[in-house]
């Protein structure tokens, strides 16, 4: 890791929020968050740690400055349990599909910031990262 080369000490602060918050306090120097890296750096982009702690006013992005910025990274599935019925599994499938179309505000709030919609994938998608994840293991 980068301790002592970069920084004097690197800690876990709890999550995205609380690395925001540690950021702004003064308390960490820098932080890892969250974001999708698209829309405006005022608004906190459009979803993700930084668009909550922004929309709360936790933060003024203003007060805060981007060192780096990864590559776009495949979010986080929701995933539905193979025991549940087909139906029940259709259901939500098509829910989570419609979102952005049928509840606009409750795709806000699933997504944490504004959203072009949410699409069906298979674990071939999280391949990569799964390589890289092994890769590290050993």
């Amino acid at each position: 890791m980068c301790e002592g080369e970069f920084f004097s000490r690197v800690a876990f602060s709890g999550g995205h929020e609380q690395t925001i918050i540690a950021v702004v306090n003064g308390d960490f120097d820098a932080g890892v968050v969250w974001a999708d890296g698209l829309g405006e750096w005022e608004d906190g982009f459009n979803s993700g740690a930084l668009r909550r702690a922004t929309d709360s006013g936790i933060v003024d992005m203003n007060d805060i400055v981007e060192i780096w910025r990864s590559k776009p990274i495949p979010e986080g599935p929701i995933v539905i349990r193979n025991a549940l019925p087909e139906d029940v599994r259709q259901t939500v499938i098509d829910l989570m599909a419609n979102l952005h179309e049928t509840d606009l505000d409750c795709a806000y709030g699933v997504a944490a910031g504004e959203t072009a919609g949410f699409q069906p994938i298979s674990h071939e998608a999280y391949e990569t990262i799964i390589a890289i994840r092994k890769s590290q293991m050993n």
